[in-house]
């Protein structure tokens, strides 16, 4: 059984103690418990809603948790390939699920997983997703390596709507979002930091 602390800024300079002073890493009183990493099951954090997520057998079985207990949901998912990145929105109410360089497939999520997934690529000619983020409630930013597209989600149509693209030069990517982000909807500041620069939208 592994654990992670997703939240550390939560625990108070009153919990710790002079005995903690000879650690480097201090783990939270109260952490998020998960499966650890197998052959047939692989691990994925969200920086974002701080969630893990476990995942069996490219999807069989699909745990989330985060800080919160309300955040411990269980599903299963159809095997389409190897899952290389999966994230929810802030409502929890569509996930996002990367498993093509090219293309990040989306499921809306109420009462369990929707049976019909829709797909987008990216816009840029011969480009690499790197990493994505959800900005918004039904925002969502692509990394590329030839830039940044930052999309709208519609759930209810179930497309998305590219709304800007940036081309400019990447190698690595964060994401930085305000703490209103996770219980909020469009609107909020964020920063998606690229290499050595910071793009904000």
């Amino acid at each position: 059984m592994a654990s992670v602390s997703p939240d550390a800024e939560s625990v108070s300079d009153e919990m710790y103690t002079e005995e903690d002073n000879n650690f480097y890493l201090l783990l939270s009183r109260n952490p998020v418990r998960f499966e650890p990493l197998t052959k047939v099951t692989t691990i994925f954090f969200d920086e974002v809603n701080r969630q893990v997520f476990t995942i069996r057998l490219n999807g069989l079985s699909v745990t989330a948790k985060g800080p919160s207990e309300k955040v411990n949901i269980m599903f299963s998912l159809p095997d389409k390939g190897e899952i290389k990145s999966i994230k929810f929105s802030s409502d929890l109410k569509v996930l996002a699920i990367q498993r093509s360089p090219r293309s990040v497939d989306f499921v809306n999520f109420i009462r369990g997983a929707d049976t019909t997934e829709y797909s987008q690529t990216c816009k840029g000619r011969g480009a690499t997703i790197l990493s994505f983020y959800w900005t918004g409630c039904y925002e969502i930013v692509y990394v590329t390596d030839q830039g940044i597209e930052y999309y709208q989600v519609s759930p209810d149509k179930k497309n998305l709507k590219l709304i800007k693209p940036y081309t400019l030069s990447v190698n690595w990517s964060g994401c930085l979002v305000c703490p209103e982000y996770r219980h909020s909807g469009p609107g909020f500041s964020s920063q998606v930091s690229r290499g050595s620069e910071v793009v904000r939208k």
